[in-house]
Formats: C-alpha cells, sequence, structure tokens
C-alpha cells in the first residue's frame, strides 16, 4: 500500500492520502483530520493538514480520525471479490459512507497499524517531543539515540521514500483553458502556443486562482510515515504535551498550556480548557468563602475565649483549629470535598456552644451555667 505525503506551499502544511486493500480491491482515501466524518471531498489533492496531526491521532487512538475520507476505490477482474452494497465506482468522489463502511475502514487501517509498536513509538515521544528539562527535541533525541539505541525498546527513526515535484491548481486547467477558448490540451494544437496563451490570460484573469507545487513523498509502510512525520517534528522543534484533565496527546499553541482544546470528557458542551478554566473558578470562588468562613468562626471562638478566659471556650477554639487544618488537608488530597467542608464550616458557624461559661477576676472563677 502506498501512503502518499505532499509538502504545500502554506507552512507546515501537507496533503496525506492513502490507499487500503479490502480484498483483492482498493480504496482510495484522504487524511482530513478536521472533516467531519460523512461529508464529501470535493478535491481530495486540495485537503491540507498539519505535519503532526497525523501523529496526535494515532497517539490518541483515533482512528475515525486516521482513515479520513473515501475519495475513490479499484477494482478487480475477479466478480467475488466485489461486494455490491459498500464498493463505489472509481470516479465517484461524491460518494458519502455510512458507518458500516467507516467501521470496515478503520479494521483495515489497524491492520496496517500491526506494523507499528505503539508502546515503543510513545516512549521515544515522551522522551524526546514531549516537553521536560529544558532541552529543544534535537538534544533529548541525541540523548535517547545514545541511552536507548541496543535496547529493546528502542523506536528506530528510519524511512525510505520516493520523491517528485507536483503541481496542484485550485481549477482544473483543462477547464480553464477550454473557459478561455484556447481548446482542450489533448487537440493537436502546437503546446508553445497553448502555454503562451494560457499564460497571458491566466496572468490577466480576473480569478484569483490558488495554486500548490511541492514535493510527493510515497512511502510504502505507514512506520515509515510515521518516522517522516516524527522526522520533520523534530527538526521543527514541535512539542508535544499531554492533557492533564482528559489525558490526551494535543500541541500547545503556548507554551504555559496543560489542557486541550477536546471535548471534555466531564462537560460536552466545553473544551478542556474552558471546562477547566470554569472548574478553578468555582474552586477559586469555595476556596475563597471557605476562607471567610474559617476565620468567622476562629475570631468568634476565640473572641469568647478572650472574653472568659475559660477552659471550656479554649478546648473548643483548640479543637476547631485542630479540626479545621485536618479537613483541609482531606481537600487538598481529594479525600473530602470542597462543599463538604464548606458545610462543616457552616455547622460550626451556627452551632452554639455548649457547656460552661466561666469568668476570671481577682484569681476567682464564678461559673454561670
Amino acid at each position: 500500500m502506498n501512503y502518499i505525503c505532499t509538502l504545500l506551499n502554506d507552512k507546515d502544511k501537507i496533503n496525506l492520502q492513502f490507499s487500503l486493500q479490502k480484498g483483492n480491491d482498493i480504496l482510495y482515501r484522504v487524511y482530513s483530520q478536521n472533516q467531519e466524518q460523512g461529508k464529501s471531498i470535493d478535491d481530495r489533492n486540495t485537503v491540507a493538514v498539519n505535519y503532526y496531526d497525523f501523529i496526535i491521532d494515532y497517539l490518541n487512538k483515533d482512528y475515525i480520525s486516521l482513515v479520513g475520507q473515501l475519495t475513490g476505490a479499484s477494482f478487480s477482474n475477479d466478480p467475488e471479490s466485489k461486494e455490491a452494497d459498500d464498493i463505489i465506482e472509481a470516479d465517484d468522489y461524491a460518494h458519502i459512507e455510512d458507518d458500516k463502511e467507516i467501521e470496515t475502514a478503520v479494521l483495515l487501517l489497524k491492520k496496517e497499524l500491526e506494523n507499528v509498536d505503539y508502546n515503543n513509538l510513545v516512549l521515544f515521544i515522551e522522551k524526546v517531543l514531549i516537553e521536560q528539562n529544558g532541552l529543544s527535541c534535537k538534544q533529548k533525541f541525541l540523548i535517547y539515540d545514545h541511552v536507548y539505541r541496543y535496547k529493546p525498546n528502542y523506536h528506530e527513526l528510519c524511512f525510505n521514500a520516493t520523491q517528485e515535484v507536483k503541481s496542484e491548481m485550485a481549477v482544473d486547467l483543462k477547464k480553464f483553458l477550454d473557459a478561455n477558448k484556447i481548446g482542450n490540451v489533448n487537440d493537436s494544437n502546437d503546446p508553445s502556443e497553448i502555454f503562451n496563451i494560457a499564460c497571458e490570460n491566466l496572468k490577466s484573469s480576473d480569478k484569483t486562482i490558488t495554486y500548490r507545487i511541492g514535493s510527493k513523498l510515497v512511502f510504502n509502510y505507514i512506520s515509515e510515515l510515521f518516522n517522516y512525520l516524527l522526522y520533520e517534528m523534530i527538526n521543527n522543534e514541535c512539542i508535544i504535551k499531554k492533557c492533564l484533565n482528559c489525558s490526551t496527546y494535543f500541541i500547545p499553541t503556548r507554551s504555559d498550556a496543560v489542557y486541550c482544546n477536546n471535548i471534555s470528557p466531564q462537560n460536552k458542551t466545553k473544551t478542556c480548557v474552558d471546562y477547566m478554566s470554569y472548574k478553578h473558578y468555582l474552586e477559586k470562588t469555595k476556596t475563597d468563602e471557605a476562607t471567610r468562613l474559617y476565620k468567622l468562626v476562629y475570631n468568634i471562638k476565640r473572641g469568647k475565649y478572650e472574653r472568659s478566659r475559660g477552659k471550656n471556650f479554649k478546648t473548643d477554639l483548640d479543637k476547631f483549629i485542630k479540626e479545621a487544618k485536618k479537613r483541609k488537608e482531606d481537600v487538598k488530597k481529594g479525600i473530602m470535598s470542597i462543599k463538604d467542608y464548606l458545610d462543616w464550616l457552616k455547622e460550626q458557624h451556627t452551632s452554639k456552644h455548649v457547656g460552661k461559661i466561666e469568668f476570671k477576676k481577682e484569681g476567682k472563677n464564678n461559673g454561670i451555667s
């Protein structure tokens, strides 16, 4: 199977296409990352993704995203290999896959991925691409390559690829020539004349025509594609982080980011960034309320003790301080929720001291019960 990676004019953007073997037939697909499943691809050659997206989706085992969109198929001559309901004609690029077809494609891709050692790849990424020690990716790679090279869990960063220059236009060149009455490119017209007229018409065209000229790399194995993408990530100092909320891998847009922009597992309407920001706000609000309540209860109990100097009030104050300290530690450790701590403080605030009130005067105690 072929994995074709085209480096586009756009900075850090690539076009990634591959094929999957289904029996004797071949399914052609384009990796689209942000493209929603179930939508057709108008032009597979214009789908641009970041060079690190494919790696991130693999790390997170997001196979639905990895498998991309169906763009065509080629058939064997053996009728028995065909299935009537889920193989499309080669030129039917508007075909929309159903859930069963997508599931089949995922299974085929997983079979291709069996040749990749996921655990070794994760170890490589955690050592080289995840931010740590204040070192660059290149520096960490040099250390990794020296330390792990002869270990059984070593991930060797090697790949073979054929390379050619590829050009793409956002419009069909044949249609452009026909629209400008230059004639069909397959006509017997002098190609030099067609070339000169096409250049003039393109230069004076009112339409903004997007074009791309890039290098096309063809890999025979998906493991080689991974290694090439990892190589580019190291050269570009592309840092990967692991979200502290959902534990998925992501590329941070700022150096201090610790949460990703994926949908949070706790709230489907918020990203992890938004959810954790809201959660921290609530926790801070509750923490501020807990501090206020603690000071309020402490001052009341201390005031009673200072006014009476009674042993009962001293014991009550010490007990409150000790118990509050323990409960605060439990909140930090996650043993107790901040809500339970607040409820306890509220109980302390509303409860009345029961016992003998003692007054100290000229060395004698007069008690009122």
